[in-house]
């Protein structure tokens, strides 16, 4: 699909606004290729929904900037996740900021309802976009941590999605590349057995990896967050 549209209904869209920390630190090849690198976990995931009917739109501005539609929240926080854990393991072995090392994306997600997303014409437009795109200018530090906000919070819910949500930014800042790396195949949905294949190690070093980071804690996070009813927000 090239080309949709949504207007104001009462479904709760996200919009995922994220940039590179300190990407001045990056050789001009190596931000043009994590670009690359980037964008081939969105197309996963844009044809990975597709299926179930969800539409998710991403796309990288400004040379560091992502910007992504999803035409449901739940998903949002794991594929926020996944790009920040691909940018650390992929920038570990390069020469550049400690910071990028350590928080490699940071992330805001804003909640709410678009009025118009049209893919072709690359607009996106709607209290989502400006929720997540304010957050993002007003926190310029490395150390800022990803934030979950939304136009509406009737039920005071935001503090606790928060809280989640610091909690596994924090997590994934303490992660080794290699860990990263297992972590982030993980919530893409690979098998352990495939896994294994693809990072080329024994059971018992991915038992390893998985376990030091307390993968299971983290899994049950994001299906409890992928599984609230952000409609009733």
């Amino acid at each position: 699909m090239s080309y949709w549209s949504t207007y104001k209904t009462n479904i709760m869209e996200a919009a995922l606004s994220a940039d590179i920390v300190s990407s001045t630190s990056l050789s001009s090849e190596d931000l043009s290729n994590l670009r690359k690198e980037l964008m081939k976990t969105i197309s996963f995931f844009e044809e990975s929904l597709a299926p179930s009917g969800v539409n998710f739109w991403g796309r990288i501005v400004k040379g560091d900037s992502i910007e992504c539609y999803l035409r449901r929240v739940n998903w949002s926080l794991r594929i926020a996740l996944a790009l920040k854990l691909k940018t650390k393991f992929w920038v570990a072995p390069l020469a550049c900021s400690e910071e990028t090392k350590k928080h490699g994306l940071r992330f805001a997600i804003g909640a709410g309802t678009f009025k118009t997303v049209d893919w072709g014409n690359d607009i996106m437009d709607g209290s989502p976009i400006y929720l997540s795109g304010r957050e993002m200018q007003r926190g310029k530090k490395p150390s800022r941590r990803m934030m979950f906000l939304t136009e509406e919070d009737s039920f005071g819910a935001m503090r606790i999605i928060n809280n989640l949500v610091i909690w596994l930014d924090d997590k994934v800042n303490g992660m080794t590349a290699k860990q990263c790396e297992a972590v982030y195949y993980m919530l893409l949905g690979l098998k352990r057995s495939e896994l294994l294949e693809k990072l080329d190690v024994k059971q018992s070093a991915l038992s390893q990896r998985l376990t030091s980071v307390d993968w299971n804690k983290i899994e049950n996070t994001i299906i409890d967050f992928e599984h609230l009813n952000f409609d009733m927000l």
